[in-house]
């Protein structure tokens, strides 16, 4: 069997005093995942965790990593974890991971060379001041890019699918998800 996993445990590498156990399969070393500091658990449990916040919110969803990437990148990421008394509230229309493909397809680009680009505006001009949820968006609005840009299209889920898309509250905002990018 050519991918034949081999445990080591009596010549274990050793890093300080601790031996780990190390195993071996088909040329790759790794490291056993109880032999990490920390129990090494990954995802949402070994994940930063932003909170309640907007941008805690749109971390934790997984069909919101485009944006959310984009708002680390131009600098928004800040400005939506800010939650309290006197703090403004936001609501972000967020394009879909699946837009954003759309999105960079239509420029001629990857979605890993347009996150590479300068994207702030287009970032920028999903979020906006003041906290709309999905029954009460205005037709119009100034986004923090300084364009108005009319309500997009919101709904709270598509077809038969249970799956949300609207409405998801935070401690400073609300978010949407959305089909397009507003470009």
């Amino acid at each position: 069997m050519a991918a034949r996993i081999q445990a080591r445990t009596a010549g274990a590498r050793s890093v300080g005093a601790v031996a780990r156990p190390v195993f071996r399969a088909a040329g790759a070393t790794v490291v056993a995942r109880s032999a990490i500091k920390g129990g090494g658990k990954g995802g949402e449990e070994g994940a930063k965790d932003f909170g309640k916040t907007l941008f805690g919110q749109l971390t934790k969803n997984g069909d919101c990593m485009m944006i959310t990437t984009g708002i680390s990148k131009v600098g928004l990421q800040d400005l939506l974890m800010k939650d309290g008394e006197g703090c403004p509230e936001y609501t972000v229309f967020a394009p879909s991971d699946d837009a954003f493909g759309v999105y960079a397809k239509a420029q001629g680009v990857t979605k890993l060379e347009l996150m590479n680009m300068d994207i702030s505006d287009v970032i920028k001009g999903h979020v906006v001041e003041g906290k709309y949820p999905m029954d009460s968006i205005p037709e119009e609005m100034t986004t923090l890019a300084g364009t108005t840009i009319k309500a997009p299209k919101v709904v709270m889920n598509k077809g038969r699918s249970k799956k949300k898309l609207a409405n998801f509250n935070s401690t400073n905002g609300c978010f949407h998800i959305i089909d397009d990018v507003l470009a």
